[in-house]
């Protein structure tokens, strides 16, 4: 998906995670993500919400909860939700995916990835 959003197609981003059955919390997230740089913020959040709900009720897998943010370009929370999802483990070197492009200029994310052994990744 991101392959397809990187080519500046993220309405087909959208489309492909739509069409997808199986979701999970994290496609649940990229889907969010996806839906917000869309323009589609309503729709992200109440994704959003239910990915908080989920944590919550499961206590753990924060990740998805962060990459969810990060589409919103709440940088702040994003870069909460990474630091609980180092703490449960749902987090690696996944951080250095695509959709943390942005964060990844955002004050706090050198740290973050310091935690998780990242010292070069500009």
């Amino acid at each position: 998906m991101t392959f397809i959003a990187a080519e500046g197609r993220i309405a087909d981003a959208v489309a492909v995670m739509r069409a997808d059955q199986n979701r999970v919390p994290y496609s649940e997230a990229v889907l969010a993500y996806f839906l917000a740089r869309n323009g589609q913020r309503e729709e992200a959040l109440r994704i959003l919400e239910s990915l908080l709900d989920h944590q919550r009720n499961r206590n753990g897998n924060a990740y998805p909860v962060a990459v969810a943010y990060t589409g919103l370009r709440d940088f702040d929370a994003a870069l909460h939700w990474l630091d609980l999802a180092i703490e449960d483990r749902s987090a690696k070197e996944s951080i250095m995916e695509p959709l943390f492009a942005e964060l990844r200029l955002q004050p706090g994310f050198r740290r973050l990835a310091q935690r998780l052994g990242i010292q070069d990744y500009d």
